[in-house]
C-alpha cells in the first residue's frame, strides 16, 4: 500500500507550482490498491490516489444523480449513475493507453507512446470529469441553459475542484499542485483550438474527444441499463495510436497500415457504426418524446424558481442529488406554487403534452422563413427568461400558472460526432473530412441526422389539453414569434406528428382568419376534424380537403351553429 510521506518530511514542496511526480514516485501513484466490481467492465483496479478522490463527500455525490436524468421515467432500468459512468470511464481510458502503448513499441519509428505523468493525468480526468454536475445535470446546463456548463461555472471550479476542495486537497496530497493545476487546464478545453494549446492535449483526445472514453463507457452502459440491443466491437482501438500533431502528441486512428498503402476498412466500418450507434442511441433515449416532456418540466420548474426566488434555489444547488432538488421544489415553503404543481405532476408521471413541434431545420441562403426560424429558436434556446415570459403570454391569465411549458435545446448540443483525429495517406484530418470510401458522407448524414433531432416544443398540462385551449395557445404563439403556419403541428393523439390531413386543416384555419379577420370556432374544429377524419370507401387515407372545401364546410356550419 502507498504510505503518503508528512509534508515536513518530503524533500519536495507538493505545493510548488513547478513539481511534478516522476520516476519511482509516478510509479508508485499508478499501483493498483483496489478492486471494483462493475457490471459493464467486469473488475477496475483503481489506485490509492483515485480511491481517496472516491472518498469525498464531492465525488460521493455522484451516486444520487442519474446518468440520464428523466430517462428513467421511460426506461424503467436506467437508474444508473454518474457515479457508475465515472469509475467506468477510468477503465476504458486505461485500456485505450494500452493499445497506443503497444503499438508504439510495435511500430517505433511511426508512433509515440504515452509515459506515466499523461497516464495519471488521464486517468484523473476521467474519473473527475463530471464531478461538477448538478442535479439533472444535462437536463439543465445543455438542454435548458439554465446554468453553465459545469467547466464553465467559475464557483463550480472552485467548489469542486478548488486547493481547499477535497478533492482538490487530495490531489495535491498525492500529485502536487502542478498536477492540479493541468487537471484545472484540462478540464477547461473544449475547441480543438484550446486543446492545443494545452501541454498535454492527448489526454483531452483520449478521455472526451469523439471517439474517447466517455463516449464508450457511456454508450455500452447507458444501452445495457435501458434493456436496449446493441454493441461495437472494441478491435477498431487496436489502431489508436500516439502521434504528433503541430509539434504537440494527439490521439490518432491509423486508417492505414504502417508502411503498406492499405487502407482499413474494418476499421472505419466499425467507427462509422460507432457513431451510427450513439445516433440511434440519441434518438431512442435522450430525444425520446416522453423523456423530451419530462424534461421540458424539470426545465420551466427550475427556470421558474430562479427567477422568482434565485438565492433560494443556488443555497444547496451543488450539494444535492436529482430527489433532493426534487424534495425541494416540491415541498419547500419558498417554492413558487407553480412549481410545486410542476414537480408534483413529475412525481406522478402526469407527463405534460405537446401541442406544438417545430423541427429546426437547416437555414436557406435568400430564405427569410427560414432565417426567421433560426432567430426564434436561437433566442429561446439561449434566453431562458424569453422562455418564462412567453410561457406567461400564452397562459393568458385564463390557463393556471405552469399550464404552459416551452422546450428549446440549442441546436449545437450533442453535434461533436466526427471530430476525431485520424492518419488518411500520411496526413492526419478530423475523420469527417475524409472524403474517399463514403466516409466524409456518411459522417455528414449522421451528423445531419443528428439535427433533425433537435425540435421546439410546445406543451400544455393534461388538463388543457382539449381543442379550445390548444387552439388558443398555438394560435397565441404563432403570433408571439411571427412563425406561421408551415411550423405548426399538433400532436393529436400520441403520435409525435399528425396525419397530413389534420395539419391541411390547421394551414385553412389560419388562412381563413387571415381571409374573413375572425377566428374558426373551436367547436366548429372539432366538427371538421371529427368530418375529416371520417374513413372514404375505397380510400386507405381520408380525404384532404383544399381551402375552398374547408371554407364552405365551415360557413355551413356557423350558420346551422
Amino acid at each position: 500500500m502507498l504510505t503518503v510521506i508528512p509534508m515536513d518530511k518530503f524533500t519536495v514542496d507538493r505545493n510548488s507550482k513547478e513539481w511534478i511526480p516522476s520516476g519511482t514516485e509516478l510509479d508508485d501513484l499508478l499501483k493498483p490498491l483496489k478492486v471494483i466490481r462493475d457490471p459493464i467492465h467486469g473488475d477496475i483496479r483503481l489506485t490509492e490516489l483515485e480511491s481517496a478522490v472516491i472518498d469525498t463527500r464531492e465525488f460521493q455525490r455522484l451516486r444520487t444523480i442519474q446518468q440520464l436524468g428523466p430517462s428513467s421515467l421511460v426506461y424503467n432500468g436506467a437508474t444508473h449513475t454518474r457515479f457508475d459512468h465515472s469509475i467506468g470511464a477510468v477503465d476504458v481510458t486505461q485500456y485505450m493507453i494500452n493499445k497506443i502503448n503497444i503499438n508504439s513499441k510495435q511500430y517505433p519509428d511511426h508512433f509515440l507512446p504515452v509515459d506515466n505523468y499523461i497516464v495519471l493525468l488521464a486517468r484523473l480526468y476521467a474519473l473527475i470529469h463530471d464531478v461538477a454536475h448538478i442535479a439533472f445535470g444535462h437536463t439543465l446546463e445543455d438542454e435548458g441553459k439554465l446554468f453553465d456548463s459545469q467547466w464553465d461555472d467559475n464557483k463550480r471550479i472552485d467548489v469542486f475542484l478548488g486547493e481547499n476542495s477535497e478533492i482538490g486537497k487530495r490531489i495535491i496530497q498525492y500529485a502536487g499542485y502542478k498536477t492540479l493545476q493541468h487537471l484545472k487546464e484540462i478540464l477547461l478545453a473544449h475547441s480543438d483550438d484550446e486543446i492545443q494549446r494545452l501541454e498535454y492535449p492527448i489526454v483531452c483526445d483520449i478521455v472526451g474527444n469523439t471517439i474517447c472514453a466517455d463516449l464508450l463507457d457511456y454508450l455500452t452502459r447507458d444501452m445495457y441499463y435501458s434493456g436496449l440491443k446493441g454493441t461495437y466491437d472494441k478491435r477498431f482501438l487496436d489502431y489508436l495510436t500516439g502521434q504528433k500533431y503541430n509539434n504537440k502528441l494527439r490521439l490518432v486512428i491509423s486508417l492505414f497500415k504502417p508502411m503498406k498503402d492499405e487502407y482499413r476498412r474494418d476499421v472505419v466500418s466499425e467507427i462509422m457504426h460507432l457513431l451510427r450507434l450513439r445516433y440511434s442511441l440519441a434518438e431512442r433515449i435522450y430525444y425520446h418524446h416522453t423523456k423530451i416532456a419530462a424534461s421540458a418540466m424539470l426545465i420551466s420548474a427550475v427556470n421558474i424558481a430562479k427567477i422568482k426566488n434565485e438565492q433560494w434555489l443556488m443555497d444547496d444547488l451543488f450539494n444535492f442529488g436529482d430527489q433532493e432538488l426534487l424534495h425541494k421544489l416540491e415541498t419547500d415553503q419558498s417554492s413558487p406554487d407553480e412549481v410545486k404543481f410542476i414537480i408534483k405532476q413529475y412525481r406522478r408521471r402526469s407527463l405534460y403534452k405537446p401541442i406544438f413541434i417545430a423541427s429546426y431545420g437547416q437555414v436557406k441562403e435568400g430564405d427569410s422563413f427560414s432565417l426567421k426560424k433560426k432567430e426564434i429558436t436561437d433566442e429561446l434556446a439561449k434566453d431562458p427568461k424569453k422562455r418564462y415570459d412567453l410561457e406567461r403570454k400564452l397562459e393568458n391569465g385564463i390557463l393556471p400558472p405552469g399550464s404552459v411549458l416551452i422546450y428549446c435545446p440549442p441546436k449545437g448540443m450533442g453535434r461533436k460526432i466526427a471530430e476525431a483525429k485520424v492518419q488518411w495517406r500520411g496526413n492526419i484530418i478530423p475523420l469527417k473530412d475524409v472524403d474517399h470510401y463514403g466516409i466524409g458522407e456518411e459522417t455528414r448524414k449522421i451528423m445531419k441526422q443528428h439535427e433533425e433531432l433537435w425540435r421546439l416544443y410546445v406543451f400544455v398540462t393534461s388538463d388543457c389539453y382539449n381543442w379550445p385551449q390548444i387552439t388558443k395557445v398555438v394560435m397565441d404563439f404563432n403570433k408571439a414569434t411571427g412563425l406561421n403556419q408551415e411550423l405548426a403541428r399538433f400532436d393529436i393523439a400520441k403520435n409525435a406528428s399528425p396525419p397530413a390531413h389534420e395539419e391541411v386543416i390547421y394551414r385553412h384555419i389560419l388562412e381563413y382568419k387571415k381571409k374573413n379577420k375572425q377566428d374558426v370556432p373551436p367547436e366548429i374544429i372539432q366538427s371538421v376534424l371529427a368530418s375529416a377524419n371520417a374513413p372514404v370507401p375505397g380510400q386507405e387515407m381520408p380525404k384532404i380537403l383544399n381551402y375552398n372545401e374547408f371554407e364552405e364546410i365551415v360557413k355551413d356550419l356557423i350558420k346551422k351553429k
